[in-house]
Order: C-alpha cells, then structure tokens, then sequence
C-alpha cells in the first residue's frame, strides 16, 4: 500500500465533504484537490518504509511550495501516484484514476498568456470531464 511519507493534519468535516458530500460546494472541493494532485510538476517517487510491506511516496520537485500542495492532496484523498509524458494516475480515496494530456490525443498545445507569463495549458481527459493542468 502506498501513502504520503509526509503526514499533514486534516480536517475533518472537509475529509467528509470530499468522500460523501453532495452538491456544488462538494463538486468544487473535489475538483480543488484533483487540481492539487495533478496540476503541477512533481514526481512521485515510491521508497521502502521500516515496516515490512508498507511503501510511502515521496515527492520531488524543484519548488517545495508544490510539494506542500501535493502533499496536502494526498492527505485529503488526492494521492498522486504516478506521472510520466503520457499520463498521470490519481488514487482519489481507493480508487485509481488514471489522466491523459488531451494534447496527446489531440496532438495540440494551447498557449495561453497569463499576467505576462506564458504558461503551457492542457486539458486533461477522463470520461467526459476537462480539468486545466497547468505545466
């Protein structure tokens, strides 16, 4: 089994807004932490913990502020598992979720300007949904 090898404090009531809750304010909090898991650059990295059969995941990247993020996903049930150029997979409570860069299938890349930065923007595919993932 993998888990964060950062533990971060959660709260509750949100843990359980994300796992059961209903409505707009639920769908919106879930598509925040998919956002954190996916729209960022680390990669995660799975190493050997003291206890026999128990694998956490540590997450490298250039900037710490993204690692914070992932790992405050990752508590709240947005784990991310894996990232390669083709995909990337998402344990969202149990269960794996697996993402395409629409770019891939589309063979297109939208540029979008943003605050005079250039960002390289994506669209993410699963089932019917879009997210942005920002590169």
């Amino acid at each position: 089994m993998l888990r964060p090898k950062t533990a971060v404090k959660t709260d509750p009531k949100l843990v359980a807004l994300l796992k059961d809750g209903a409505g707009a304010n639920a769908d919106r909090a879930r598509d925040f932490f998919l956002t954190l898991a996916t729209c960022n650059t680390i990669v995660p990295i799975a190493v050997d913990a003291a206890a026999a059969g128990a694998r956490l995941l540590e997450y490298q990247g250039e900037s710490p502020d993204e690692q914070a993020l992932v790992y405050a996903a990752a508590a709240y049930g947005y784990t991310l598992v894996e990232r390669t150029s083709g995909h990337i997979i998402v344990d969202v409570f149990g269960s794996r979720q697996r993402y395409v860069p629409f770019f891939l299938q589309l063979a297109a890349i939208t540029l979008l300007f943003c605050f005079g930065e250039l960002f390289v923007c994506l669209l993410l595919a699963f089932e019917l949904i879009a997210l942005p993932f920002c590169w």
